[in-house]
């Protein structure tokens, strides 16, 4: 018999897994809208502009239809951007608490440095710049004079 913590991780893990599917097949929806032909009697554009990733409803219903896709917030953002995103909107803190509110927010780490790492470098690096100020470990935005 499994403990209830250990049935608590698998259900955590299923829906973690059931997530990534999600995404997966409204990924795999956007590429196949990609190699449909062109419909030049579509009715709306592909892109709609309100944080959501391309829209196509066509006339001719054999066509693929492909539904709105909810989009990180990074998506089209870099590490430097959203750590000042984290520290404008949630005020001075250390970079291992920055790392967990931009990966609890959605931002996928591309490589293999831990983030809260790339995050105090990158903290590091803005602070030499005067872009934000850090004491004993916590940083801010700097002032503008």
């Amino acid at each position: 018999m499994l403990s209830p913590a250990a049935i608590n991780e698998i259900r955590a893990e299923l829906d973690r897994l059931r997530g990534t599917r999600e995404k997966i097949d409204a990924r795999i929806g956007v590429l196949e809208a990609v190699l449909q032909p062109f419909d030049w009697q579509q009715v709306a554009l592909p892109l709609n502009g309100n944080g959501k990733s391309a829209t196509i409803t066509v006339i001719d219903p054999a066509t693929v239809r492909v539904e709105n896709v909810a989009r990180s917030p990074f998506a089209s953002t870099g590490l430097r951007a959203a750590i000042l995103d984290v520290l404008e909107t949630r005020g001075p803190a250390r970079a291992p608490n920055i790392a967990s509110i931009l990966a609890a927010q959605g931002f996928e780490n591309d490589s293999t440095t831990p983030l809260a790492t790339r995050v105090y470098n990158d903290l590091w690096r803005m602070k030499e710049a005067g872009v934000v100020e850090g004491s004993r470990g916590v940083f801010a935005l700097a002032k503008k004079a």
